[in-house]
């Protein structure tokens, strides 16, 4: 996407020779795939990108974390998709922010940056009048955006099996809450590091960052900070429900002896007086 205050333009290339940006204009290349490593290569050359960072874009199991390398920057950050909440899984999103243009790499085709193009193409807000770094940060908020909505989506889950709890369902209680689990893991695990990822962007020793995006990365940190108090709300919740299913599994436990023994009661004298005679 090549962009300006009155400019905006849609591209897919299928080859790096064909970009071609006009002074004046600002860039977002993404970046569908990140194991063709002579397109990588390319990229890099191209844009004058560290070859430590390529190598973090490539290496799909890192942190979120942030990597300064003085005229371009690495974020480093989890990105969500779904079908449905059980179906959860992360892959790494890496934005690298220049003068002039951002670029991000995801693994594979399909994210949650439809709102911040949609935005590119109407013109609407700041992102056609501002840099590349907020554009970043617009990237940004909306995959800690996306963790809200998959937050809420267990949230709903674990209300609905609460209520199955307590109604007596329990055959698949205990699969269900280890998937509810490892969500609440996958999220927290992408929330941690991010928190101090997005902490060091606030250093004003960053010169891609301007001081009119500082603002709206503080706010973005309040976000990630939000998203692991609700992280560790759900834990609870999930601790709260799997205590609730072992109660209730011991409560039918009990109703199943108490009838044995009811049962066990009456024959025994039974038996007993059959036996004697």
């Amino acid at each position: 996407i090549i962009y300006g205050p009155d400019h905006f333009e849609a591209v897919e290339l299928t080859s790096l020779s064909d970009l071609n940006v006009p002074a004046g204009r600002q860039l977002w290349l993404n970046v569908n795939g990140v194991h063709d490593t002579a397109l990588l290569g390319e990229i890099g050359e191209r844009f004058g990108i560290h070859d430590l960072a390529m190598e973090d874009v490539a290496s799909t199991l890192q942190r979120a974390k942030v990597d300064d390398f003085g005229d371009h920057l690495v974020v480093t950050i989890r990105m969500f998709s779904r079908q449905r909440v059980a179906d959860l899984f992360s892959e790494q999103v890496a934005l690298v922010v220049g003068d002039g243009f951002v670029i991000s790499f995801q693994e594979r085709p399909g994210d949650v940056f439809g709102p911040v193009r949609e935005r590119l193409r109407k013109g609407a807000g700041r992102l056609r009048h501002t840099g590349p770094d907020y554009v970043a940060y617009a990237l940004m908020d909306v995959i800690v955006d996306d963790y809200f909505v998959s937050l809420e989506e267990v949230s709903d889950a674990l209300e609905d099996l609460e209520n199955d709890v307590l109604e007596g369902e329990l055959s698949d209680t205990t699969a269900r809450l280890r998937k509810l689990r490892a969500t609440l893991i996958m999220t927290r695990r992408a929330a941690w590091p991010l928190r101090e990822a997005v902490a060091r962007l606030l250093n004003r020793e960053m010169s891609l960052i301007q001081a009119e995006t500082l603002p709206y990365v503080r706010d973005l940190h309040d976000h990630v900070v939000q998203v692991m108090d609700i992280v560790e709300s759900l834990r609870d919740v999930v601790g709260s429900i799997h205590d609730l299913h072992m109660a209730s599994i011991s409560n039918r436990m009990n109703e199943i002896m108490k009838f044995l023994t009811i049962i066990g009661t009456i024959f025994i004298p039974l038996t007993f007086i059959a036996g004697l005679y």
